[in-house]
């Protein structure tokens, strides 16, 4: 399997409405193995893999810090 990963610098998680109900990822459980290992990752080690700057590598860091499923309308937003 080849995955990309996009450090984004800007996402919007402002509440959707309207939205009836959404599915589990279908590939959780790849996600949490990805996951596993970028969380155990500094800032420092994710601007080297990533090619991104220091402040965007922190911004990620700390984004993979917070990421836990399970996922509800609080923490995520359907894609």
């Amino acid at each position: 399997m080849l995955t990309l990963l996009s450090p984004a610098k800007d996402l919007n998680m402002d509440p959707v409405t309207g939205v009836k109900g959404a599915t589990k990822p279908e590939l959780l459980a790849d996600a949490e193995v990805l996951h596993g290992k970028l969380k155990g990752m500094s800032a420092k080690q994710l601007a080297k893999l990533m090619h991104i700057n220091p402040k965007l590598a922190e911004l990620n860091h700390d984004r993979y810090q917070e990421w836990a499923p399970p996922f509800t309308a609080r923490n995520s937003k359907t894609a």
